[in-house]
């Protein structure tokens, strides 16, 4: 069971970490200028992982490979990368 929550959170953490550079966020150089926390980012992995379609925003990302201004409105981080854009 442990690496399946384990699994599930890297699943997670790498759809946080494309859409926001899909938004042209790097989110490493976001924490070294305090922007955001770690806390924040952990919070930000766990709202994707409440998201009901995990699959279409996977699907959206490979899209949107070119870049795109905002996230989908489905976003559980949609105002987090707002505010960190």
């Amino acid at each position: 069971m442990k690496d399946t929550i384990r699994q599930g959170f890297a699943y997670h953490a790498d759809l946080v970490e494309r859409m926001a550079a899909t938004q042209g966020l790097n989110l490493t150089e976001e924490l070294e200028a305090g922007r955001i926390s770690f806390t924040g980012l952990d919070d930000a992995v766990h709202r994707c992982m409440q998201c009901s379609d995990p699959e279409g925003c996977q699907l959206w990302l490979d899209n949107h490979e070119g870049g795109s201004h905002s996230s989908p409105e489905i976003c559980q981080n949609r105002g987090l990368f707002k505010r960190l854009g």
